[in-house]
């Protein structure tokens, strides 16, 4: 059976608690306190879910792997350029 949805970069998703602990190495309960310690963190969908790109991002970015301008950024120019020209 052929898969009805494609798989992109903007449909992988992650709770707070998944970033938490995946990624900070921290225990669920302080997902709270993420944009506490890196208020330059990417923030959440509507949702309450994460772009695991942008938290990628976020993360090479932050130990120094990239280095062309924030992740924000490139979310932002991504989000712009789809609201020009559509997928």
């Amino acid at each position: 059976m052929a898969r009805r949805a494609n798989l992109t970069p903007f449909t992988e998703r992650l709770s707070p608690s998944e970033v938490a602990q995946l990624w900070f190495r921290r225990s669920a309960c302080w997902a709270k306190n993420i944009h506490v310690e890196h208020p330059d963190f990417p923030r959440p969908a509507p949702d309450g879910l994460y772009l695991k790109a942008a938290v990628r991002d976020w993360f090479d970015y932050w130990h120094g792997r990239m280095s062309e301008g924030s992740p924000q950024q490139k979310f932002e120019q991504e989000a712009l350029r789809i609201a020009r020209n559509g997928r």
